[in-house]
């Protein structure tokens, strides 16, 4: 939720919030890491110390104090985090009662689907591009057109494997420039939007899986992508399917799953950045800072059993993006009035359907 600015200047902190007291309920503030941090001055993601929950870096003398380390021995869990920002710039939201720092919640959505997920789909993309599961990998010739090559039969792969799944979703062709990686030196990152990104997760894992299972000659780094890949894609799955309270048997899986994707992903990230040469997976698995808000995310749920869907902020970007492609169709001097009469009618042509 936000409110104004003039709410948060220090004038307003004995603010009467209505005459018979507060008349509404705070659960939590959510936004992805940018909003965060522009609104409340916190989870600041360009510090070497980027967490405001604990005292993880990115760079530390202790290795168990950076983001990388996912052990339930980590030294930086229940460490102390640096609030200096946030307490020179305190907002009026935080007198509120309940209200604190921890109630500050990073939107899986972003977090996740538009994260971590897409820099776990690009580097698992270029891997098993690399490895020639779809076609020899480069048997000649420039490093970028024979990973356009491969990335054009794994889109037609993805594409029969959607109709197959009966999705309806849809997702760019797969290219290099798409991939963000025309060269062995530039890691991998997927862009796609956030539904048409958890397809491809699916896809991806269910290939990771069968590719790390077809006999000899498998290797542990295959395996470890495969391990990766599907326990990510269960960890999607138990939110969708899941009810907003997790039982305690979902929360303890979740959590697993979740732990053992970051645990192989940290795995996979030190061994691509010490290959060298024109090898397999090379500069792949780039650990992020929302890597390590999925770890708090983890351990959230299994200590509060609430479905991280229920804080993500997949309805309102929905609800935006839809309003912006009606108003686009309106004449500019009724734009309003014909878009909020346009999204009655599409709201109504919805809700008839669920009827049915």
């Amino acid at each position: 939720m936000s409110w104004k600015y003039g709410l948060r200047k220090a004038s307003t902190l004995q603010r009467t919030w209505s005459s018979t007291g507060y008349c509404f309920m705070m659960s939590s503030f959510q936004g992805d890491l940018k909003w965060i941090h522009q609104h409340y001055r916190l989870h600041n993601y360009r510090k070497n110390m980027p967490c405001s929950f604990c005292g993880a870096c990115k760079a530390h003398d202790n290795p168990s104090m950076q983001i990388s380390d996912f052990r339930e021995s980590a030294a930086h869990i229940g460490s102390a985090p640096d609030l200096e920002e946030f307490y020179d710039n305190e907002a009026a939201e935080f007198h509120l009662p309940g209200a604190n720092v921890h109630r500050v919640l990073h939107d899986c959505m972003h977090s996740q689907l538009l994260g971590t997920g897409k820099v776990a789909n690009g580097s698992a993309l270029v891997f098993l591009c690399e490895s020639s599961l779809w076609n020899p990998f480069q048997p000649a010739g420039l490093y970028e057109d024979a990973l356009a090559h491969s990335l054009q039969l794994a889109h037609k792969d993805f594409i029969a494997w959607k109709k197959a799944m009966k999705l309806s979703v849809s997702q760019p062709r797969f290219t290099p420039a798409r991939l963000s990686r025309k060269h062995r030196m530039m890691f991998a990152c997927l862009s796609s939007k956030a539904a048409p990104g958890k397809a491809v997760t699916m896809w991806l894992a269910t290939r990771c899986v069968e590719w790390a299972q077809r006999g000899d000659g498998v290797t542990h780094t295959e395996k470890l992508v495969a391990t990766c890949m599907h326990s990510y894609a269960v960890a999607l799955r138990i939110m969708d399917e899941s009810d907003l309270l997790l039982t305690p048997e979902q929360a303890q899986e979740f959590y697993r799953q979740i732990m053992l994707h970051l645990r192989s992903f940290a795995v996979l990230n030190k061994e691509s950045r010490g290959l060298r040469g024109k090898v397999v997976g090379k500069n792949l698995w780039l650990l992020i800072v929302k890597h390590h808000h999925l770890h708090h995310a983890g351990r959230l749920v299994l200590q509060e059993r609430v479905n991280p869907r229920s804080w993500n902020l997949f309805a309102g970007e929905d609800f935006v993006g839809r309003i912006s492609r009606i108003s686009r169709a309106c004449h500019r001097t009724t734009v309003a009035l014909r878009t909020l009469q346009r999204y009655l009618a599409l709201l109504h042509l919805e809700l008839d359907n669920l009827k049915l």
